[in-house]
């Protein structure tokens, strides 16, 4: 399917918002990389307070560490491509860089927008949204100037935004997934990259759905590109299928599943080139060449709670946040070898209780 073109608006190459004080914070010494045996999330607290969360690490020996401020809820943290900075959304709209002993490097103050999304390969800009956009967030400005500087592109009029946007890997496009109700009697679900310098928005895979407020009827979103930038692949949990368009071409194929799900959220890459996505609260990991699944490193009773784990540079292993039947509705951090077949649980919410029991966590596992 080939995609049709729009045009982006692109309000003012660098927007200036209220910083946080009179100039950003920066810290003196130059951040050395994060450790590569420790992951950082969100996690709750002892108590199980689902509302009181905040930056925290897990040690690949199950220790925990606090890092960082409060955080907001239903965003991710992100490490910058070299480990060396890492970006949480807190409270009062503000989206803070620390770096691995977890001083300030930047504070942004960006209310409305959703928290950090994505960041480029590059370092210098972080990707959020609100409803109805995509900001970019250039870094390197914000620090010289003092404020926020920001570019932001409008959606197509009457779509909103779903799930997670990103960066190709050479940062010249987005993708995001939308959607579009304001017409008769249907919903469009639509997938869409944005040219950063034509400023030229195309879409794919769109599905028109009837508006049915009794029923779920799934959605498409949490775009994701392969590691060459080559190919892009999200989750149309409208059919069930995967779908992976080929940049080049234009192209989107449609990849059947050997199973077909009730249910198809998320899609990440894994470093050597699989296609990461949950099918029914499982993780599996998908050849995209043909669709056909290569692994289910989880045990089957397991459940995943988000299907983007964090993994090693060499692909070999990841993190990721599961509920197993010990724990029933409580969460913990499982470390994942698939070279070596094994699957170990860094965690464990039931004695004691786990700070990470409360919340998602969209686990980072920086690498330096």
């Amino acid at each position: 399917m080939i995609g049709r073109n729009l045009r982006a608006s692109v309000v003012g190459a660098a927007i200036a918002l209220s910083a946080c004080g009179s100039a950003a914070e920066t810290s003196l010494a130059a951040p050395e990389g994060f450790p590569g045996d420790r992951i950082y999330l969100v996690c709750g607290n002892d108590d199980g307070a689902p509302n009181e969360l905040s930056g925290c690490s897990v040690g690949l020996d199950g220790t925990f560490e606090p890092f960082g401020n409060s955080v907001r809820t239903l965003t991710q943290p992100l490490a910058n491509n070299d480990g060396t900075l890492l970006a949480f959304a807190e409270p009062n709209g503000e989206v803070v860089l620390r770096n691995s002993e977890g001083e300030v490097d930047l504070r942004l103050s960006l209310p409305g927008l959703s928290g950090p999304l994505d960041w480029s390969v590059d370092g210098r800009y972080l990707l959020v949204s609100d409803r109805s956009a995509l900001v970019v967030v250039d870094l390197d400005e914000s620090r010289r100037s003092g404020e926020p500087s920001l570019q932001r592109t409008e959606l197509p009029e009457g779509q909103d935004v779903l799930g997670l946007a990103r960066f190709s890997p050479d940062g010249e496009s987005m993708a995001v997934g939308t959607k579009e109700a304001d017409i008769e009697q249907d919903e469009a679900y639509r997938m869409l990259v944005i040219d950063r310098l034509t400023e030229e928005i195309t879409f794919y895979g769109e599905q028109l759905v009837e508006r049915d407020p009794t029923t779920f009827t799934g959605t498409v979103a949490d775009p994701a590109f392969d590691p060459s930038g080559d190919r892009l692949a999200w989750a149309d949990g409208i059919s069930g299928d995967l779908s992976v368009l080929t940049i080049s071409s234009g192209e989107v194929e449609t990849l059947t599943l050997a199973e077909p799900p009730e249910l198809i959220t998320g899609v990440s890459w894994s470093p050597t080139g699989l296609i990461v996505v949950g099918i029914d609260a499982r993780l599996q990991l998908v050849n995209p060449d043909d669709g056909m699944t290569i692994n289910q490193p989880l045990p089957a009773d397991w459940s995943i709670t988000s299907s983007a784990p964090a993994w090693s540079r060499d692909g070999m292993r990841f993190v990721t946040t599961v509920q197993h039947p010990q724990t029933e509705a409580l969460l913990d951090l499982v470390l994942v070898d698939l070279e070596a077949g094994s699957v170990e649980l860094l965690t464990s919410s039931t004695s004691p209780t786990a700070p990470v029991s409360t919340f998602p966590g969209f686990p980072v596992w920086p690498q330096p």
